[in-house]
């Protein structure tokens, strides 16, 4: 939820906190959390009002690109102007950096190394 619509400021809502939300999927796509993982309701909404979310460099073990990082903190500013404008704006952000190279953090396994047994939760 954007700020502006979780302070209720309906004269605020627009594209732009369209935006915001796709700016969330994909933080938690990128980060594996949803950007207000708060115990309660209440204090969820009080950091959807002031954009109090973890940035994506800061949640532990991941590993976020510059672009990426640049794609999110648009997405995801606080205020509506200091967004992506449009939605076809965020979305060539997004084709370029996949076409730039989708660049994840990797592990390498030995031969014969054991990743998990049977029954076992992955990661």
């Amino acid at each position: 939820m954007a700020p502006e619509q979780a302070r209720c400021e309906h004269d605020r809502v627009d594209t732009r906190s369209d935006i915001f939300g796709l700016g969330a999927v994909l933080y938690h796509i990128v980060t594996g959390r949803m950007p207000y993982d708060f115990g309660t309701e209440e204090e969820t909404l009080e950091a959807a009002k002031s954009c109090d979310f973890p940035p994506p460099e800061e949640v532990p073990g991941i590993v976020v690109q510059k672009k990426m990082l640049r794609i999110l903190r648009l997405a995801m500013a606080r205020e509506p102007e200091d967004r992506f404008q449009t939605v076809g704006e965020l979305k060539s952000a997004v084709q370029q950096f996949l076409h730039g190279g989708l660049h994840l953090p990797r592990r390498t396994f030995a031969s014969g190394e054991k990743l998990c047994e049977e029954g076992q939760v992955g990661e």
